[in-house]
């Protein structure tokens, strides 16, 4: 499957090597292609891309570079972008200026303003956790749910860094049931079998649960048995988008 020729139609999962994060990311968000523009349309999109904090400065330099003209909403920011709902925004300031440094209220702004308009919304891995978790110190209940059900597609960047059943990200994601994920790595695989089957549960859980037990054997043999790790191959490769040269 090569996702960079084909729209968004029905459940589908992207495992993508980092030299193709760009193409594949602008050219499913970009509203001036058909079908693409049939799904920001019906309010069927809701982009969120998770990475860590620190790259989003990034993502907001490439948007830019490649003239995209969608409103990016960073969470983990405290200002604003100036591409807020226009509504929210009146609302937040007839607050008083104690309220308006209220990280909490500062996000709702970002997430209804997201929710209301065509626009992308970016989050750390840590944040989502933090505000997803039924009883931690960022809970609340509204900021939880819009987080969990309105998202139409997950974007992860770096998404090889925690996928192992004792991770809180991975606990946390594997509760936002959508199919459509891009997730982008240099090294999806980090030689373990384990991590890679709690990546696809986070990308593809339908995909990962048919697999479950059919992935318990192959992995008992994958480090000995050079057949064995051809048909894990096999397995993933319709998830697998690799650049073309």
């Amino acid at each position: 499957m090569n996702p960079t020729h084909r729209s968004w139609v029905g459940p589908r999962a992207v495992l993508a090597s980092r030299g193709s994060w760009l193409q594949l990311t602008f050219r499913d968000l970009d509203p001036r292609r058909p079908s693409t523009r049939r799904e920001w349309t019906y309010g069927v999109v809701s982009p969120v891309i998770m990475a860590p904090s620190n790259l989003f400065l990034y993502w907001e330099a490439e948007f830019q570079k490649w003239a995209v003209d969608i409103p990016f909403h960073n969470l983990n920011n405290k200002d604003f972008s100036l591409k807020e709902d226009e509504d929210t925004v009146g609302v937040f300031h007839c607050l008083s200026p104690a309220m308006k440094t209220n990280p909490h209220l500062i996000r709702m702004v970002k997430l209804k303003s997201w929710t209301k308009s065509k626009s992308i919304l970016g989050i750390s891995y840590d944040l989502f956790r933090i505000l997803t978790e039924e009883d931690g110190e960022g809970y609340d209940k509204e900021t939880r749910e819009i987080l969990l059900k309105f998202p139409g597609l997950l974007v992860f960047e770096e998404g090889h860094n925690s996928w192992n059943e004792q991770s809180l990200v991975w606990k946390a994601l594997r509760k936002v049931k959508i199919e459509k994920h891009i997730l982008f790595s240099g090294t999806p695989f980090q030689n373990n079998i384990k991590d890679l089957y709690n990546t696809l549960c986070v990308v593809s859980p339908k995909f990962a649960a048919d697999l479950e037990q059919k992935w318990g054997s192959l992995n008992s043999f994958t480090d000995k048995n050079a057949r064995a790790l051809e048909e894990l191959r096999d397995i993933i490769s319709p998830l697998v988008h690799k650049p073309t040269l």
